[in-house]
């Protein structure tokens, strides 16, 4: 099994094009047979140290690797896989997961704790929290009030043909 940290590079101009900042994704197995993938969206403001994502895809892990490739395809040089790393997950039960990694990348220096967020989420949006030592920079702080708007706004940046479809 491996993890993906990804990133998604924005741009703006139609003539001359200026980056414009990027998305941050995590695609991580989360049992023996399913994987999630994660648009990190900011920081918990009650949460500390943990940072906010918001639920993209689930699926299957045998369609990991092909999410990740549909992506590359469909976003050309825009879409980059930044790390790719061995891990062994976990399910700990009740929306949470340990994902361990056998040796640290440059980026993901630790193991990552993931857990499901209800007081975040709602019925379309599903927010999870990420712990773990990641070098990033995070600049949006997320209360419950302003999750769900971080949430839509991460979904309409990646635009909506874009979200890790498995070959629909």
């Amino acid at each position: 099994m491996d993890f993906y940290y990804c990133v998604l590079k924005a741009y703006k101009g139609l003539f001359k094009k200026k980056h414009i900042g990027n998305s941050h994704f995590f695609a991580s197995p989360i049992s023996k047979g399913e994987f999630l993938v994660l648009g990190l969206i900011g920081e918990f403001v009650k949460l500390e140290n943990l940072l906010a994502c918001v639920l993209i895809a689930r699926g299957p892990l045998e369609h990991l690797e092909e999410a990740v490739d549909s992506q590359k395809e469909f976003f050309k040089g825009r879409f980059e896989v930044v790390e790719k790393l061995p891990c062994v997950a976990k399910d700990l039960g009740q929306g949470k997961y340990k994902v361990s990694f056998p040796r640290k990348g440059k980026f993901i220096k630790s193991d990552l704790a993931i857990a499901f967020e209800p007081e975040y989420s709602d019925s379309q949006t599903r927010m999870y929290s990420v712990a773990g030592e990641i070098e990033i920079f995070v600049g949006e702080k997320v209360t419950p009030q302003t999750a769900k708007m971080l949430a839509l706004k991460k979904m309409a940046f990646i635009g909506p043909r874009a979200m890790f479809t498995l070959g629909r």
